[in-house]
């Protein structure tokens, strides 16, 4: 590919400051305000959208440091990893979108609409034969977003997923819809063409694709991996809402496939549809485009899908917290559109107190480190695109409504555990028996109160790490 097209990541980031789009990079550590100027966090009280927005410049400055002119992110994470450490890893910027929308929506500020223009713009123009976002598929060249790339002879794709030609396709519609540009609508129909043409399960009732997005596969291949799928509800939802209603009816026959893979927990089996043991963070995961999806097209959701649905909700919230994974910001952007979606048209005291622990805590907990974004007690940075899935979806859900704006819970306490970094305790489940105390790195997530949590030491997580 040419080399051109790799683009330098100062670039565009130096276009958006002489545009005047980008503010302070430097993390803000002052007193929480809103973007009136309001402090908000005290001891009464949290507001948690003035949290949320001052945390996403944070991110958002973290994310705009490493774009390439060609709109994608210099990867950290797997450039640690890449089979000749000298080259460049790149991952898919796609990971930003829903939140730029969002914000956009809310605030109106033009630095939103621009940033995700100026990368939607750059896939357009590498998407001509032959082009830096393409892939020859086995159904010949279609638009492709690289999930992560190691830039070297070969060059290598680590996922072959379709969740960032998704999340284009959903970012084109809304840009077409804003804009009126026709760029956009020829990329959203590209992709809505394409991706139908490799569905590899389309019937009455059923709609899959293998999850190595660009492959042949067989019906049975499309067990595996059910919970790359949700993306194709949610853009086929924003598509089949806006542009060709046809693809909104292809959003139930999706959920309906990938819930097959539900057990009786409410949870989502692990790795395929058939699995025995729950995943909560795939479960979590596949459930937020889920909500997206339902959010644009209610009324394709059957009562039957809309119960499965619930009782995902439902186990989500038995679980506890974990502080070290990222999995705590799918759970709360999970919630949170739940209750913004209608599907939970009337959230119990509960379910809203436990939500508001939920964002509170996670926003608590982030950390943007230099080369990609971690929760507080870890060491090393997990990447863009991991963090960006999980830490996207959680933003993408502002501004919260009234009823989930103010947090006040006493049932959750934080001490400092490095400068800047905490560790919690307190409450997250009903409970009070029940006590989440395992995962990889040996951290306890969320105890009841007044359970204390346990924490490593730093040396300890470096060793394991």
């Amino acid at each position: 590919m040419d080399s051109e097209l790799r683009g330098s990541v100062s670039l565009l980031l130096s276009m958006l400051l002489l545009l005047g789009l980008v503010g302070n990079i430097a993390p803000q550590v002052e007193t929480l305000s809103s973007p009136d100027g309001r402090n908000v966090e005290s001891a009464a009280y949290v507001d948690l959208n003035a949290f949320m927005f001052d945390e996403f410049q944070k991110w958002d400055a973290m994310i705009t440091r490493y774009i390439s002119i060609n709109g994608s992110l210099m990867e950290h994470y797997d450039y640690s990893r890449a089979p000749d450490y000298s080259k460049l890893t790149l991952a898919s910027s796609a990971v930003c979108f829903d939140a730029l929308v969002s914000f956009y929506e809310a605030t109106n500020g033009e630095y939103y609409l621009s940033k995700l223009r100026a990368m939607i713009d750059a896939f357009i123009e590498g998407s001509g034969p032959d082009g830096f976002y393409t892939f020859d598929s086995y159904k010949g060249e279609i638009f492709y977003l690289w999930g992560y790339r190691y830039d070297v002879p070969p060059v290598m794709e680590g996922d072959f997923s379709a969740l960032y030609v998704m999340a284009a396709g959903a970012s084109a519609v809304w840009l077409y819809q804003k804009t009126g540009e026709l760029k956009y609508r020829n990329l959203a129909d590209r992709i809505a063409r394409e991706s139908l043409n490799l569905a590899i399960v389309n019937n009455s009732t059923d709609m899959a694709w293998y999850y190595r997005y660009v492959f042949n596969a067989t019906e049975a291949d499309c067990i595996f991996g059910h919970h790359e799928l949700g993306c194709f509800a949610q853009f086929y939802s924003v598509y089949g809402r806006y542009i060709n209603s046809t693809y909104a009816s292809y959003v139930p026959k999706i959920i309906h496939w990938i819930w097959r893979a539900q057990l009786a927990s409410g949870g989502l089996g692990y790795k395929y549809i058939g699995d025995t043991v729950e995943s909560r963070y795939y479960t979590a995961f596949v459930l937020w485009p889920a909500l997206e999806a339902y959010k644009n097209v209610p009324e394709q959701f059957s009562e039957s899908l809309k119960t499965k649905l619930n009782n995902t909700i439902t186990y989500l919230l038995k679980l506890s917290g974990s502080q070290y994974s990222a999995q705590n910001y799918y759970y709360a952007a999970d919630l949170v559109l739940a209750a913004k979606s209608g599907l939970i048209s009337s959230p119990t005291p509960d379910y809203l107190s436990k939500t508001k622990t939920y964002v509170y805590g996670s926003l608590k907990l982030a950390r943007y480190a230099e080369k990609g974004f971690d929760v507080a007690l870890n060491d090393c940075s997990i990447g863009y695109r991991f963090q960006g899935h999980s830490v996207g979806a959680l933003f993408s859900t502002y501004p919260l409504p009234d009823s989930l704006k103010t947090f006040s819970s006493p049932k959750i306490s934080f001490e400092e555990y490095q400068t800047g970094r905490y560790y919690w305790q307190g409450w997250a489940i009903s409970n009070p028996y029940s006590i989440y105390v395992g995962d990889n790195y040996g951290l306890t997530g969320w105890a009841p109160s007044p359970y204390q949590v346990f924490v490593r030491t730093k040396l300890v997580l470096q060793q394991e790490v």
